[in-house]
Protein backbone atom coordinates (compact mmCIF):
# COMPACT_ATOMS: atom_id res chain seq x y z
CA UNK A 1 0.00 0.00 0.00
CA UNK A 2 2.98 2.22 0.71
CA UNK A 3 4.29 1.96 -2.77
CA UNK A 4 0.63 3.90 -4.14
CA UNK A 5 1.54 7.00 -2.44
CA UNK A 6 4.78 7.59 -3.98
CA UNK A 7 2.78 8.73 -6.76
CA UNK A 8 1.13 11.44 -5.13
CA UNK A 9 5.12 13.40 -5.42
CA UNK A 10 4.22 14.28 -8.82
CA UNK A 11 2.86 17.23 -9.85
CA UNK A 12 -1.19 16.17 -10.77
CA UNK A 13 -0.69 17.92 -14.42
CA UNK A 14 2.38 15.05 -14.95
CA UNK A 15 0.08 12.49 -13.63
CA UNK A 16 -2.79 13.42 -16.27
CA UNK A 17 0.17 13.45 -18.69
CA UNK A 18 0.76 10.01 -18.09
CA UNK A 19 -3.25 9.02 -17.84
CA UNK A 20 -2.92 10.29 -21.98
CA UNK A 21 -0.33 8.77 -22.63
CA UNK A 22 -1.59 5.53 -20.99
CA UNK A 23 -4.64 5.98 -22.50
CA UNK A 24 -2.97 6.41 -26.36
CA UNK A 25 -0.76 3.10 -25.50
CA UNK A 26 -3.39 1.40 -24.96
CA UNK A 27 -6.11 1.74 -27.57
CA UNK A 28 -3.38 1.54 -30.52
CA UNK A 29 -1.97 -1.83 -28.63
CA UNK A 30 -5.66 -3.52 -28.61
CA UNK A 31 -6.01 -1.97 -31.97
CA UNK A 32 -2.91 -4.19 -33.10
CA UNK A 33 -4.60 -6.84 -34.46
CA UNK A 34 -6.57 -4.87 -36.39
CA UNK A 35 -3.58 -2.96 -37.88
CA UNK A 36 -1.46 -5.82 -38.81
CA UNK A 37 -4.41 -7.71 -40.58
CA UNK A 38 -5.22 -4.34 -42.25
CA UNK A 39 -2.36 -2.26 -42.19
CA UNK A 40 -3.81 1.34 -43.16
CA UNK A 41 -3.44 4.75 -41.54
CA UNK A 42 -7.16 5.34 -40.79
CA UNK A 43 -7.44 2.16 -38.80
CA UNK A 44 -4.10 3.75 -36.63
CA UNK A 45 -5.62 7.34 -36.80
CA UNK A 46 -8.89 6.22 -35.39
CA UNK A 47 -7.32 4.03 -32.51
CA UNK A 48 -5.18 7.17 -31.92
CA UNK A 49 -7.75 9.64 -31.46
CA UNK A 50 -9.83 7.37 -29.58
CA UNK A 51 -6.73 6.59 -27.15
CA UNK A 52 -6.12 10.26 -27.01
CA UNK A 53 -10.15 11.93 -26.79
CA UNK A 54 -11.21 9.80 -23.88
CA UNK A 55 -8.56 10.38 -21.84
CA UNK A 56 -8.81 14.12 -22.56
CA UNK A 57 -12.25 14.12 -21.98
CA UNK A 58 -11.93 12.72 -18.43
CA UNK A 59 -8.93 14.83 -17.45
CA UNK A 60 -11.07 18.22 -18.88
CA UNK A 61 -14.15 17.14 -16.65
CA UNK A 62 -11.82 16.08 -13.90
CA UNK A 63 -10.37 19.64 -14.04
CA UNK A 64 -14.00 21.54 -14.45
CA UNK A 65 -15.42 19.55 -11.46
CA UNK A 66 -12.65 19.04 -9.23
CA UNK A 67 -13.63 15.84 -8.74
CA UNK A 68 -12.27 12.80 -10.68
CA UNK A 69 -14.90 10.26 -9.77
CA UNK A 70 -17.34 12.68 -11.53
CA UNK A 71 -15.65 12.43 -14.81
CA UNK A 72 -14.57 8.87 -15.14
CA UNK A 73 -18.08 7.76 -13.94
CA UNK A 74 -18.98 9.33 -16.84
CA UNK A 75 -16.66 8.65 -19.24
CA UNK A 76 -17.83 4.76 -17.91
CA UNK A 77 -21.27 5.57 -19.18
CA UNK A 78 -20.31 6.61 -22.28
CA UNK A 79 -18.27 3.71 -23.03
CA UNK A 80 -20.61 1.02 -21.67
CA UNK A 81 -23.19 2.82 -24.43
CA UNK A 82 -20.73 2.67 -27.28
CA UNK A 83 -20.07 -1.30 -26.30
CA UNK A 84 -23.85 -2.34 -25.75
CA UNK A 85 -24.65 -0.16 -29.22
Amino acid sequence: MLALTVTASFSPWRRRGAFIGAGLFLSVLLSLPALLTHANLRTFGLAAAIGIGAPLFTVALTVISRSAFAARMLLLLVWFGYITA
